[in-house]
């Protein structure tokens, strides 16, 4: 009969190989530190596999944070806004009351049945509700921001609802 140990250690080698093609070496060292109390004999970190590892992810520098083009923090709660420097940038997944674009000179929203998207204009403000860390190297829109008819007004843009969207750092500034 194989021991539990055993077969935990194979399971983890089978993943670990098998996502190596596809994720990076900080997300592999990410969950082999996730997992080294597992195979660790002593309890003091020494006689884990991985030990070696987890002690070189334990050494690195601080936590790293998101930031705009302009260098500032985007941290949940932050008020950002769309910045795209003249591209288009479309949410398709909106409710049907948002399918459409507002108009640039008069930031009127006109609706749209033939599309199905959403136009994001530039300057448009939201709040962010999430921000997904940048060792986690497979995300292109790691920034969760939520738009909202109220705290658009500011803007001067008048959402007929609200929604959330991924972004990438070079499509929103902090104000």
């Amino acid at each position: 009969m194989i021991p539990i140990r055993d077969l935990l250690l194979l399971c983890l080698s089978l993943l670990t190989v098998a996502s190596a093609f596809t994720h990076s070496k900080q997300n592999r060292l990410r969950c082999q530190a996730q997992y080294s109390s597992l195979f660790d004999d002593t309890g003091d970190g020494g006689g884990s596999l991985f030990s070696s590892d987890v002690a070189s992810m334990k050494s690195a520098s601080g936590p790293k944070v998101q930031t705009d083009s302009n260098g500032k923090t985007i941290e949940v709660g932050s008020t950002v806004r769309v910045s795209t420097g003249g591209k288009v940038t479309k949410a398709f997944h909106v409710t049907k009351k948002l399918h459409g674009s507002f108009e640039s000179e008069t930031k009127k929203f006109t609706p749209s049945d033939d599309d199905n998207f959403f136009v994001l204009p530039d300057g448009l403000q939201g709040t962010v509700t999430k921000v997904i860390s940048p060792e986690i190297g497979d995300r292109p829109q790691p920034i969760v921001v939520k738009f909202g008819p109220n705290g658009e007004v500011d803007a001067g843009f008048d959402l007929p609802a609200t929604f959330s969207m991924h972004m990438s750092t070079k499509e929103i500034l902090v104000v």
